[in-house]
């Protein structure tokens, strides 16, 4: 099951690898096919960084936004990218990463919005109070009611691929990982080094 096995030190050991990469030698690394990409909110997105995945023609996008503004510009560029977007894999019960969800769903509705089965648990119970608390805030920028919400498929799935291309690790990781670095470079190749040791992520 992919869940929250990220750790502060796991993700420092990753940094470490990726931000050298980030601006300098990302091209001497063996690629694959996949890479990604970080669309990095603003403050008032509480600097989200939802990451598509893509491959030749296929796309995984893991978490969303927070606002639906947001969640538009992800959807708007998973549209210019021409890939089928296979699958939505949220990590987290937090509102900024899936109150934004309508309008990728909206551009993507055969596309399979997934979560463990603890995070859609614990998304249903909070969410009456989540919404209380920023449906203020947001306004017609993102959900007013529960029943606006977007809950994702429990899956105990313990591995994500995109065009046949499989890695198994926590997408926490790369969504951690591409808020930390995206400032240096949107997008970035994976190496097939990466994807065999015990800190890879696809990116």
């Amino acid at each position: 099951m992919i869940n929250r096995r990220t750790t502060l030190k796991a993700i420092a050991v990753t940094a470490a690898v990726l931000l050298p990469l980030a601006t300098s030698g990302a091209a001497q690394q063996e690629k694959s096919a996949l890479s990604w990409t970080a669309f990095k909110a603003g403050e008032a997105g509480f600097l989200r960084a939802p990451v598509l995945v893509t491959g030749k023609t296929e796309a995984v996008l893991i978490d969303s936004s927070f606002s639906f503004s947001d969640g538009k510009v992800v959807a708007d560029a998973i549209k210019a990218s021409g890939k089928h977007l296979t699958t939505i894999y949220i990590t987290t019960n937090d509102p900024d990463y899936y109150f934004g969800l309508a309008p990728v769903h909206q551009a993507f509705p055969d596309a399979r919005i997934l979560a463990a089965p603890d995070t859609v648990a614990l998304m249903r119970n909070n969410a009456e109070g989540k919404i209380k608390a920023w449906s203020p805030v947001l306004g017609d920028n993102g959900p007013k009611s529960v029943s606006d919400l977007i809950f994702p498929e429990a899956s105990d799935i313990d591995t994500l691929s995109v065009d046949g291309e499989s890695w198994k690790s926590s997408p926490r990781r790369v969504s951690r990982i591409a808020a930390a670095i995206s400032g240096f470079r949107r997008s970035m190749p994976c190496s097939a080094a990466w994807r065999s040791s015990a800190a890879c992520i696809p990116g």
